[in-house]
């Protein structure tokens, strides 16, 4: 169904973290960004031409280093993330030293944010992982506390400001998803396996799901619908108002370290170490049904990033733990 197209070169290699993948598209010049951790940096590479990764395309690379002012080494990077606001488009940046906000071509930070003593845990190193916009101003970025930080971003201009602290979870947040900036609704859920659904404006707790001290490292939410990957290799079904398990698949043989979900279709993919991208086929009807469309094996690769890069789910892109390249696969 999907065969290998062209790949789009790094000028670094991806590190070994899970969702290492994030793209910004811009329809109305043609572009999109592909942005991709290395340590204490984050590549981005922006491609002019078709999103499937087939036809004559040219490359524009630039990196942006997570460094507080003074320092002269960069401070270890987890994850890169554009957050589409209503009003603005926002690249960001966590680490184990905070949160960085970016314009979306990062070449201005809008906003830093160190962690502080409350998101230190005796023991365990202080990170922040885990972001997702919502309600329209707002952008929600996970702790290593559990905590989760609500930003408000005004219109323009660097006056953000931290409104809001979500108390819910005793272990560090893994990831988190939203109903975007047009909806109040987020996921988040952390290294337990526990996964919370919140609702806004003021956000209070509507649906816990209790873990089984296996990793949730990744969530996505689709229609009414928690779909959450795990480290053992499952992808479970959940309903977010419920909690109640509405389908299991044992997808993947070791850690899935990332989903991306495609709304209008119902299309899913999953990416693992074991070196498998798989689509899945979501259904809605009495229960949800979830059907599997296609696998690609990237041989001796353990995946850590996987995207949908046309929004019909014609083309995906994956990148993998140590290779300085996007692969690009389109539909036959």
């Amino acid at each position: 169904m999907y065969s290998k197209s062209k790949t789009i070169p790094l000028r670094g290699s991806a590190s070994a973290l899970c969702n290492n993948l994030a793209l910004n598209r811009i329809p109305e010049k043609n572009l999109t960004t592909h942005a991709v951790v290395h340590r204490s940096a984050v590549n981005l590479v922006t491609v002019s031409g078709p999103v499937t990764g087939e036809g004559q395309q040219n490359f524009h690379h630039r990196q942006v280093t997570c460094r507080e002012a003074g320092q002269h080494t960069g401070s270890m990077v987890l994850q890169a993330k554009w957050c589409q606001l209503a009003t603005r488009n926002l690249l960001v940046i966590t680490s184990q030293k905070g949160v960085q906000i970016f314009e979306q071509d990062g070449a201005i930070m809008v906003f830093w944010h160190a962690l502080g003593a409350a998101e230190s845990v005796s023991g365990y190193s202080t990170f922040a992982r885990g972001v997702a916009p919502v309600a329209g101003n707002l952008i929600c970025v996970g702790t290593s506390s559990g905590n989760v930080l609500c930003f408000n971003i005004p219109p323009k201009g660097p006056n953000v400001t931290l409104t809001e602290t979500m108390k819910g979870h005793s272990s560090a947040i893994t990831d988190i998803t939203s109903t975007g900036h047009t909806g109040d609704t987020v996921v988040t859920a952390d290294d337990s396996g526990n996964i919370i659904v919140w609702k806004g404006p003021k956000f209070v707790e509507v649906t816990r799901i209790s873990g089984s001290r296996n990793p949730a490292c990744c969530v996505c939410l689709w229609k009414d619908t928690v779909i959450a990957a795990y480290s053992t290799g499952h992808i479970r079904l959940f309903g977010a108002e419920t909690g109640n398990i509405h389908a299991e698949v044992c997808a993947h043989a070791r850690w899935i370290s990332s989903l991306d979900m495609l709304p209008e279709s119902g299309l899913l993919i999953s990416a693992s170490e074991d070196s498998y991208a798989r689509i899945w086929q979501l259904k809605k009807g009495y229960t949800t049904e979830v059907e599997h469309v296609h696998s690609e094996c990237v041989t001796d690769i353990q995946l850590c990033g996987g995207k949908f890069t046309s929004p019909d789910g014609k083309a995906f892109a994956v990148t993998g733990y140590d290779t300085n390249e996007i692969i690009y696969y389109v539909q036959n």
